[in-house]
């Protein structure tokens, strides 16, 4: 009460960590959702690698004794 400066400068300090935090919170669990994607969409593109070769390795010496 003797100092309202203070006390407003205070609050408006306070209010903009919470919504720095807020932000940053935001921030890292786009950054977590956006990571798990990569990493199914590297699964997905490991798999159709892999079933290539797999073909390849298969079809190229029936190929080859034709």
């Amino acid at each position: 009460e003797k100092c309202p400066e203070l006390k407003k400068e205070m609050e408006t300090l306070l209010s903009e960590t919470i919504h720095l935090i807020k932000c940053l919170e935001t921030d890292r669990a786009i950054a977590e959702e956006t990571l798990n994607q990569q990493k199914l969409r590297k699964g997905k593109i490991t798999t159709k690698i892999d079933a290539w070769s797999i073909w390849k390795l298969q079809e190229l010496p029936l190929a080859v004794q034709k």
